[in-house]
């Protein structure tokens, strides 16, 4: 479940992820979905670090308690010598 994505409309999502987590322990809660762009604020907690990476591949780093996860990616290629 993503709480909100990027910085489009922040709001409480902390809290908000905190109770979607204590009403169904079992479910993954991504707090944030892109917390790297867009002027998002990471609420510190959830069960995943959510990276949109444009262009990739890229990569994300988990923390010690949350997995790292590309929640969007794009712009994949292969450079061929003479075809750029």
């Amino acid at each position: 479940m993503s709480n909100q994505n990027e910085g489009w409309c922040q709001y409480d999502q902390a809290r908000i992820a905190n109770e979607v987590k204590a009403y169904d322990p079992s479910r993954l809660v991504d707090n944030m979905s892109g917390i790297n762009c867009c002027g998002a604020v990471d609420g510190g907690n959830g069960d995943l670090l959510d990276h949109h990476v444009y262009v990739g591949p890229g990569t994300t780093v988990p923390s010690p308690t949350r997995a790292a996860v590309p929640g969007e990616f794009d712009g994949l290629g292969y450079k061929v010598p003479g075809h750029e």
